[in-house]
């Protein structure tokens, strides 16, 4: 979800959250310095320090929801209302009738949230790989104006390998390289990252350094 500057998770429609002051609640119950982040940005942090992540990055993690983290000359962008990323309540159309867990409809999340991919998959008459490959084609027409505006050097996908690599994977490249200007973006990369499900993890003893020990 959307957390400020001081832990306080402002809104995560998922588990129903409105201003949960996390981090000082924690704090208070173990006694011990808390670092409470938005999962997307912490896994930018951790592609940067120990993948291959570049400076001018996005990282789109797909799990329960989607958000995603990015990164400018290596530092994270959080916005006026710390809720920059947050693409996964982006309407990609209006084609889903049913309402989304934040009120709209044809959110990407109704297509690309893994238990909606699975919810699609489990329909009696579905095709696995056209449902991959129209949750990837709402991904890549959701990225294209971002990669366009700020001219991103790769987008990197965080998630379940099973649903992601692919068709998915395939179309979201194929729709965002046709949304896009090749001699602005045609080097531009969308790719899987390789850290797996250590990711956040690593990312978070980054936030540790940095809060704690002061390393840069």
């Amino acid at each position: 979800g959307i957390v400020d500057d001081q832990g306080v998770v402002l809104s995560a429609p998922n588990l129903g959250w409105r201003d949960v002051p996390l981090q000082a609640r924690l704090a208070d119950v173990c006694g011990l310095p808390v670092a409470v982040a938005n999962d997307a940005n912490v896994a930018a942090v951790g592609e940067l320090s120990f993948g291959d992540g570049q400076l001018d990055m996005m990282l789109v993690r797909i799990g329960r929801g989607v958000g995603s983290g990015l990164l400018i000359d290596g530092r994270i962008v959080s916005g006026a209302r710390h809720s920059a990323g947050e693409i996964g309540h982006v309407v990609t159309g209006n084609d889903v009738t049913e309402p989304c867990v934040c009120g709209n409809s044809g959110c990407l999340e109704q297509w690309l949230a893994i238990p909606r991919i699975d919810a699609h998959l489990a329909e009696p008459s579905a095709d696995r790989d056209a449902v991959l490959t129209e949750a990837g084609r709402r991904l890549g027409i959701v990225l294209a104006p971002i990669v366009s505006a700020l001219n991103l050097t790769e987008v990197v996908l965080a998630g379940p390998a099973s649903h992601i690599s692919g068709p998915l994977l395939t179309a979201a490249q194929s729709t965002l390289r046709d949304r896009t200007l090749a001699d602005s973006h045609g080097d531009m990369e969308l790719r899987m990252t390789e850290l797996g499900h250590d990711l956040i993890v690593l990312g978070a003893v980054v936030l540790v350094l940095q809060g704690q020990l002061g390393v840069s």
